[in-house]
C-alpha cells in the first residue's frame, strides 16, 4: 500500500502543479519526502514504520504547502481559474474522504483509526490549499474566467 501512496503522490503531485495549483503539487510533493524521512526516525523498529511515515508526511504536507503558497513569481503566476480550483478541491477532498472509508472497511491491520483520520485530514488541507491560493491578477481586457 505504501508504494501505491508514494507513486501516486508522485504523479498527483506534479499534475497538481500543472492543473495550476502549484500550492497543494508541493504540498503533496513534500509529502513524500517526509514520509521518508518519518520512516527514517522509526528505523530502530520497522513495525513502527506505517506510523512514523504517515506522521512524517503529514508533517511535511503542511510545511511545503505553506511554502507552496509563497510560490509567486511572474512567470509561475498560477493559470487556473477560480473555478478550476475549486473543482480540484473538492475532487481531492472526495477523493480522500473516500479513501479513509476504504481503508476502514479493508480492515488494514497497521492502519489505525488516527492514520485514517489524517488521511482525510491531508485530503482537506489539500483542498484548503487549492482554495486559499491565489490566482493571476486578471486585466480589464481579460475575461474572468477561462
Amino acid at each position: 500500500m505504501a508504494a501505491a501512496w508514494f507513486f501516486a503522490s508522485l504523479i498527483g503531485g506534479f499534475a497538481l502543479i500543472l492543473l495550476g495549483a502549484r500550492a497543494a503539487g508541493v504540498g503533496v510533493l513534500g509529502s513524500v519526502g517526509g514520509a521518508v524521512l518519518g520512516m527514517f526516525n522509526g528505523a530502530a523498529n520497522p513495525d513502527l514504520f506505517p506510523g512514523h511515515m504517515s506522521v512524517g508526511a503529514t508533517i511535511a504536507l503542511v510545511i511545503c504547502g505553506l511554502f507552496g503558497l509563497s510560490w509567486q513569481t511572474p512567470e509561475w503566476q498560477s493559470p487556473a481559474s477560480r473555478s478550476t480550483l475549486v473543482i480540484i478541491a473538492v475532487v481531492v477532498a472526495v477523493a480522500g474522504i473516500a479513501s479513509a472509508v476504504v481503508i476502514h472497511h479493508l480492515d488494514v491491520d497497521d492502519w489505525t483509526v488516527g492514520r485514517q483520520l489524517l488521511v482525510a485530514l491531508d485530503s482537506a488541507f489539500v483542498a484548503f490549499l487549492c482554495l486559499v491560493q491565489p490566482i493571476r491578477a486578471m486585466t480589464p481586457s481579460q475575461p474572468l474566467d477561462r
